[in-house]
């Protein structure tokens, strides 16, 4: 979730959803509400988007009033609701930095109406309870609050994976990552293609000459394409177990610059180093720009304008490719349809099993 210019957009990366349909919104909410219906299997999914008016205005509690009537029509008993946006206000004195809550109490009284009508909980605290970070600061970090946020319905919460705010180089406000298990899970290793950025880094064009070097010496031994195939190989797997090591290591420096940024965030006005904040920023977009890269060579879409910011439709494609590999019915032959993965494998393994067999009598 990330705020550009004037409004805010929600990025929704779900390789199942399916019958997306726009719904009709009052006269009164458009501009600033967007609300969106698709199916997930047989699941109905509500996605409420929201970029509330500014915070202790008449047009804000005016606003609240009308989401307040609308939200009544959706039913919560049987569908997953995600309401997220930038909703300019905060319930809690915890997502202040002032600790301070500006919001009138009409206003916080038809915003809490509304998150207890949809039966919805905050992603982020329901993972981190007590913890404080900001979505949004002003110009010298010295006032901060959380008004970046996505909520979800209870009874799926424990199935939030991930929950994180990260620095958004176009906005004062951060991105929000709300990551759910739902659907069917992807099956395989994948596609791999060589990261050519490899070929820059000295270590692993090192470890690649070190191993030739050495197999070079088994040339004689073998069948010349034997030989050939066998190295290929070793090299493919070489670079796979070289970029899972460095792809760890440059998660776990992810986390560390994500927690320096917060408790820089967190420190007193005349404490806090806005130096020090954009130097860890930089140094978060650069990391982010990596993954984005290996995200691109993964969709093996070869259309790619440098634009790093739109890495969703990179995702996505890769996502779908996966799909594309993957068996999620099969016919036994007895001729009985089967979906568990399990039994799908076991349809599998007796076909080939038989398969051979035959062949050998």
């Amino acid at each position: 979730m990330e705020k550009i210019g004037q409004g805010v957009y929600v990025t929704l990366i779900a390789k199942d959803a399916k019958e997306i349909i726009k719904k009709q919104v009052p006269a009164t909410l458009k501009g600033n509400f967007i609300h969106l219906e698709f199916k997930i299997e047989s699941k109905k999914y509500q996605l409420l988007n929201i970029y509330s008016p500014e915070n202790s205005t008449r047009p804000q509690t005016e606003f609240y009033d009308q989401l307040n009537k609308y939200v009544e029509l959706i039913n919560v008993k049987t569908d997953v609701v995600i309401f997220g946006g930038d909703f300019n206000l905060i319930a809690s004195e915890i997502d202040s930095k002032t600790g301070i809550i500006k919001t009138g109490r009409r206003t916080l009284d038809l915003f809490n109406s509304i998150i207890h009508k949809l039966n919805i909980k905050d992603t982020y605290r329901y993972r981190n309870k007590n913890k404080r970070v900001y979505s949004w600061a002003n110009f010298d970090n010295s006032s901060a609050t959380r008004i970046d946020r996505i909520y979800l319905s209870k009874h799926i919460c424990n199935k939030i994976k991930e929950t994180i705010y990260t620095p958004f180089t176009r906005s004062d406000h951060k991105g929000y990552k709300l990551r759910i298990s739902i659907g069917h899970i992807k099956w395989g290793t994948g596609f791999w293609k060589l990261n050519e950025s490899l070929l820059k880094q000295k270590k692993y064009t090192e470890l690649i000459r070190n191993f030739w070097n050495s197999w070079g010496k088994e040339k004689l031994k073998m069948n010349i394409l034997d030989w050939w195939e066998k190295g290929k190989k070793s090299i493919k797997d070489i670079s796979i177990n070289y970029s899972k090591v460095m792809a760890t290591k440059e998660k776990y420096k992810y986390k560390g610059l994500i927690q320096e940024l917060e408790e820089e965030e967190n420190k007193d006005k005349n404490d806090i180093s806005n130096e020090r904040i954009n130097k860890i920023k930089k140094e978060i977009a650069i990391l982010d720009d990596n993954r984005k890269k290996g995200v691109i060579i993964r969709s093996r879409e070869e259309y790619y304008n440098g634009d790093l910011e739109n890495i969703e439709i990179f995702e996505l494609a890769e996502e779908k490719r996966g799909i594309k590999k993957e068996i999620r019915e099969l016919y036994d032959k007895n001729g009985i349809l089967r979906e568990n993965k399990e039994e799908i494998i076991n349809v599998v393994r007796d076909f080939y099993e038989g398969l051979y067999s035959s062949q050998k009598t």
